[in-house]
């Protein structure tokens, strides 16, 4: 019996020391069982980006939320509010984009929120088709797990095992990569991913655009198009607005006043071409409708609504959008702007003179800031 066990152990030392390596490689390298903190990133000024799991991102979020001093502002929304970014705000600013999917998200993810955490100001981003029955019925109960990722890490690290032994990945691959600067594989391959501040890094998608490259995502919104031709991926066409869709307007609305929160509803822009299409279809007809709606819910309130269909409606213009969804940090910066000049109370926060300085010094027409 002693001499099965020993050969059992001698014949498991090569898996058990494989795990061992690649639970540290995983580890080193960002896609292991922990994702880094908050003060990591913000010390180290690096991106990290997970090529398994982008659930991480949110995971990252919610934990600096609450292990960190109380943030002036929060930009919450989904990936559409990702490029505000720390340095346009003089006050402290945290991104929480990407953590929204649908308008019933909302009110999950402000009671997730400590209490002892709660900013001075939300600005509170929503797009456009999550006022779209036919995208988004409301019909059902909100998922209050929606925002557990206990599980997160472990999957990934098993996807990092996998692509290791399929040879994805190779060691000579790991040897070459930047890790002073990145953290996590979509990071080290794209420099893609996030910033301490929870803002988004677009890194090789940028390079690719300012070089004319037409493999680049979306190239000319071509995917981005071909949902609005073919009326999907939240693209469905709609004439009237989701009438479920108020009594999440008013939850939000509830919160931000029992909690002493100043609210600022923006919808933000859209590439121009983009919208122009919408339009000129008559498919979409919720579409402008979707302020007044908002705005019947705000009367009597200090809180604000800015609705910014297009990038040209903040004085940008589709050569400083990302792809079909998204405009980059300069098209950010002119939406703050407008919304100062329209009377927002996010003035407070901010120096609409220095972020015109920045937009003029800026790095190229989608970068504003390293």
């Amino acid at each position: 019996m002693k001499k099965y066990v020993l050969r059992l152990f001698l014949v498991s030392i090569p898996s058990i020391l494989l795990f061992v390596f690649s639970f540290i490689l995983a580890g080193y390298i960002g896609e292991g069982l922990m994702y880094p903190s908050y003060r990591e990133l913000k010390r180290s000024g690096k991106i990290y980006g997970s090529k398994f799991d982008d659930n991480t991102y949110r995971a990252y979020k919610l934990e600096a939320i609450e292990e960190n001093p109380t943030s002036d502002v929060l930009a919450i929304g989904s990936s559409r509010v990702l490029q505000f970014r720390a340095e346009m705000f003089d006050d402290s600013f945290f991104n929480v984009g990407y953590m929204i999917e649908r308008i019933s998200d909302i009110e999950i993810f402000l009671k997730k929120l400590p209490k002892n955490r709660l900013p001075k100001t939300i600005i509170m981003g929503l797009d456009q088709w999550m006022f779209n029955k036919n995208y988004d019925s409301l019909e059902y109960n909100p998922d209050w797990g929606r925002f557990d990722y206990s599980k997160i890490s472990f999957v990934r690290y098993l996807s990092f095992i996998r692509s290791i032994l399929k040879r994805e990945i190779t060691l000579r691959q790991l040897a070459g990569f930047n890790y002073s600067r990145y953290k996590g594989l979509n990071a080290l391959e794209n420099n893609v991913g996030i910033r301490y501040d929870g803002s988004f890094h677009y890194g090789k998608q940028l390079d690719m655009l300012l070089a004319g490259s037409d493999k680049v995502s979306d190239y000319n919104y071509s995917e981005t198009l071909g949902r609005i031709r073919d009326g999907v991926l939240r693209f469905q066409p709609g004439d009237e607005i989701n009438p479920l869709a108020g009594k999440h307007i008013q939850n939000m609305i509830k919160f931000a006043d029992d909690n002493g929160i100043h609210l600022i509803i923006l919808v933000p822009p859209l590439p121009d071409i983009v919208v122009e299409t919408m339009r000129s279809s008559s498919r979409y007809g919720y579409f402008d409708k979707i302020g007044p709606y908002i705005q019947s819910f705000l009367k009597g309130s200090s809180h604000e609504l800015h609705i910014f269909h297009t990038a040209s409606s903040v004085g940008s213009d589709d050569s400083e959008v990302v792809d079909g969804f998204h405009c980059g940090e300069s098209t950010y910066i002119k939406t703050l702007i407008k919304m100062v000049e329209n009377g927002s109370a996010i003035s407070k926060h901010l120096d609409v003179g220095r972020l015109r300085s920045d937009l003029l010094n800026r790095i190229n027409r989608y970068l504003v800031y390293k």
